[in-house]
């Protein structure tokens, strides 16, 4: 059972992600872009200080018997953060799809029933 310092960091957590994600949702395609950039940034940025937090949480891990699987799915190298660089870069570079119409049909009674693309929030 998890203690109530637990308990309410993640009621705190899930109440800034949902502030998070409604203030996504009104994010323009240009703040998303930047934002994008600047996460790719920041991992070239504390490139060490993530290295060596990571470094702590595997011996935690170690410490804790997990197995070489699992300790070797938590371990970041610099080609790891280099990897998730470049893939915040390149979903930088797509173009947006959001508000784009999917689907369109038209009923028998005139009525159009269509699918657009809206942002689903936080994953």
């Amino acid at each position: 059972m998890p203690s109530k310092e637990t308990e309410q960091l993640v009621i705190d957590l899930a109440r800034r992600a949902r502030q998070a994600a409604l203030e996504l949702a009104a994010a323009t395609q240009k703040d998303i872009t930047v934002a994008l950039h600047a996460m790719a940034e920041l991992l070239t940025a504390e490139q060490s200080a993530i290295l060596d937090a990571n470094q702590l949480d595997v011996q935690a891990g170690r410490e804790k018997g997990l197995s070489a699987a699992m300790l070797d799915g938590r371990t970041i190298t610099t080609r790891t953060l280099d990897s998730m660089g470049t893939g915040l870069r390149q979903v930088a570079a797509l173009p947006s799809r959001i508000g784009q119409s999917i689907e369109q049909r038209q009923m028998d009674n005139w009525l159009t029933i269509g699918k657009v693309i809206v942002p689903i929030g936080t994953v």
